[in-house]
C-alpha cells in the first residue's frame, strides 16, 4: 500500500509540473491515450492521471511541444531514459 501512496504522489507532483502545452510521445494506450496526443496549458485528463498512478512511466512521455521531435528521437534509442519509459508504457498497454 505505501507503495501506491508514494506512486500517486510521485504522478500528482508531475501532472502538476506539466504546465503549457504537452505532447505524448509513448504508445497508444487503449482507453487511456493516443500516441501524438496533445494536451493544452497542461490540462490532462483524469483517466490519464489515473492510468500514471499505475505506470509513472505515462506522465514522463509527456513532454513540452518545442521538446517534442528531441523527445521522438530519444524514445526510439535504445538505452535512453525515454525509450525506457516508453517500453515501460507498452507493457502496462498489454495488461
Amino acid at each position: 500500500m505505501p507503495d501506491e501512496k508514494k506512486a500517486a504522489k510521485t504522478t500528482e507532483k508531475a501532472s502538476e509540473q506539466k504546465k503549457g502545452t504537452v505532447l505524448y510521445v509513448g504508445p497508444t494506450i487503449r482507453k487511456v491515450i493516443m500516441a501524438g496526443s496533445v494536451f493544452l496549458d497542461g490540462r490532462i485528463p483524469e483517466t490519464v492521471k489515473t492510468a500514471a498512478k499505475k505506470c509513472p512511466a505515462i506522465m514522463e512521455l509527456l513532454v513540452p511541444v518545442k521538446e517534442g521531435l528531441k523527445a521522438q528521437r530519444e524514445v526510439s534509442k535504445a538505452g535512453t531514459a525515454m525509450n525506457r519509459y516508453y517500453e515501460e508504457a507498452k507493457k502496462f498497454r498489454k495488461e
